[in-house]
């Protein structure tokens, strides 16, 4: 699968894109054929990209496009998916990037590589952004890649949580929350009333559900922190029981299909055990 990928994607790369971007494919290639270690593939990236980090070219939107896409396009399990995980937190241990005067190069305040600079923002500008009914119908495949991408993105943070707290920047984390946060906050604003809000839940339930049956502690846990996600929108526990009241309703809710109120229930079920655990 990581071949046919790869394959893919280095058939539909730009001219603009460049020899650097062939040779990210490359590298995850191995990494997910299991030719490399995630720490290889950390310093083969971070060798790639350091020189032209270093002369104040901070632009990584390739590598992380690419990188998005090596999450979404195949069909992992969680071995491989751990895979690009461990990548990402070797990545982030590796010495800071530093500039001719000495000080670490940041890119929207982020450190290289420690606190992996904008890849929270392009997992949450693509595969992780929402899916619309007109999505559906000009390119249903984004619905399997935005699933692929919430189980990712939820396995990664509850891994950061469980990382020593000096080998876990806040960057990442923080980063990792605004992304799952936002694919909750949004299916979960109104309860379900009609047939078009159940349309409406099947493109978006199924993702925010995984966010909670993976990483349910981690969201709990910043919800006792009383996380920020923007100037009007803070997680507390008013939000998360908000949320299960939302899911309850839902799993209830009989003109939904049997799936949704499925996955519905699991998010409660969850959420009830790690309060009880708290």
């Amino acid at each position: 699968m990581a071949d046919a990928w790869a394959q893919n994607t280095l058939a539909n790369l730009l001219v603009e894109d460049g020899p650097d971007s062939r040779r990210v494919v490359e590298i995850l290639q191995s990494l997910l054929n299991r030719r490399t270690s995630p720490q290889e593939t950390a310093e083969s990236l971070a060798s790639l990209y350091d020189p032209h980090i270093k002369s104040g070219k901070t632009n990584t939107v390739a590598l992380w496009s690419i990188y998005c896409t090596a999450i979404s396009d195949i069909e992992h399990d969680e071995s491989s998916f751990n895979l690009l995980i461990e990548t990402l937190t070797s990545l982030a241990r590796l010495p800071d990037v530093v500039d001719n005067n000495g000080q670490p190069v940041k890119e929207n305040g982020n450190v290289f590589w420690r606190e992996l600079p904008e890849f929270p923002f392009w997992l949450s500008q693509g595969p992780a952004s929402p899916v619309s009914p007109r999505d559906m119908r000009n390119n249903p495949q984004k619905l399997t890649r935005s699933m692929r991408a919430a189980k990712f993105g939820a396995l990664y943070l509850r891994e950061l949580d469980r990382q020593p707290i000096e080998h876990t920047p806040r960057g990442p984390r923080d980063g990792m929350l605004d992304v799952g946060l936002n694919t909750i906050v949004d299916p979960l604003r109104w309860e379900v009333e009609g047939e078009s809000d159940v349309e409406q839940a099947r493109l978006a339930v199924p993702q925010a559900a995984t966010w909670i049956v993976t990483a349910g502690r981690s969201l709990f846990q910043a919800a006792k922190e009383k996380f920020s996600i923007g100037p009007d929108c803070t997680l507390d526990i008013k939000m998360w029981n908000l949320w299960k009241g939302r899911f309850a309703a839902l799993a209830g809710f009989e003109g939904a299909d049997a799936e949704l109120r499925r996955v519905a229930g699991e998010a409660v079920d969850e959420m009830q055990r790690i309060e009880r655990e708290a």
